[in-house]
């Protein structure tokens, strides 16, 4: 009915309109994440057929990052730490989730202002059992 998620994926994530108008950040990480996953309902002759919840917190390392705009940016952040939170179906070999991540640390805080922005991301994953 429950145990641990442990999984690696790339994202891509990036902001318009973040020193001027016309400017794009793009961002490529590498992340960890360790997520509680919990069966909320079983159903079906197998226990692979099953609603759950996961949740949990994520660690983003930089690879890549590319600025497209007028003027260099310096002093991107290399790590980002993240929360996740979703849930999904299981049945037999097919997997549906829906998953949101927020970032707790701005990967570019603006040296001439308080404001800063953090990554969130939302995310519809389809998957395929290849053995359980």
């Amino acid at each position: 009915r429950g145990g641990w998620q442990v999984e690696t994926m790339v994202h891509q994530k990036g902001a318009n309109g973040l020193v001027r108008p016309d400017d794009s950040l793009r961002l490529t990480y590498i992340q960890g994440a360790m997520l509680g996953h919990f069966d909320v309902f079983q159903f079906g002759l197998s226990d692979t057929n099953a609603l759950y919840l996961i949740g949990g917190p994520a660690l983003s390392f930089k690879v890549h990052s590319s600025y497209s705009g007028s003027g260099v940016i310096d002093g991107i952040r290399n790590i980002d730490f993240n929360l996740i939170a979703g849930g999904g179906l299981e049945y037999k070999n097919l997997i549906l989730e829906a998953r949101y991540e927020w970032g707790y640390v701005s990967p570019y805080p603006h040296p001439d202002s308080n404001d800063s922005f953090k990554n969130r991301m939302f995310a519809i994953m389809v998957g395929w059992r290849l053995e359980k």
